[in-house]
């Protein structure tokens, strides 16, 4: 089951990293619709470190799973699941120039979101 709400609120999180906690609190308390809920992350990279998971999922309520798989393990992952209309991850680190004809219309590009040099130096 993609969860694309769940996962863009992940993607969205990680673009906040590194803004000062004072530019983005509101007085509002705010709800967690989401809360309980689990996404997993299928990512060829360096997790994000643990603080700032558990920084998302105060925020959300949502418990991450981020695994972190080689590129090209990934991709034969992604393409496998996609050509068996299969389930792999909600967010997933994928080559949209080789695979964009195999994929679901639900996939969008998350670089846009991602800030990954802030990511490489938490």
């Amino acid at each position: 089951m993609f969860r694309p709400i769940a996962a863009t609120a992940l993607v969205a999180s990680c673009a906040l990293a590194g803004v000062p906690a004072s530019a983005h609190v509101s007085a509002a308390p705010v709800a967690k619709p989401f809360a309980g809920q689990t996404i997993t992350v299928a990512y060829a990279s360096t997790p994000p470190p643990k603080n700032m998971l558990d920084q998302f999922k105060a925020q959300t309520g949502i418990t991450v799973n981020w695994s972190n798989v080689g590129w090209d393990s990934l991709q034969t992952k992604i393409t496998a699941a996609a050509l068996a209309h299969a389930y792999l991850a909600d967010v997933a680190d994928v080559d949209l120039v080789a695979r964009r004809p195999i994929l679901p219309p639900e996939v969008v590009p998350t670089s846009q979101y991602v800030r990954r040099r802030v990511l490489a130096q938490a």
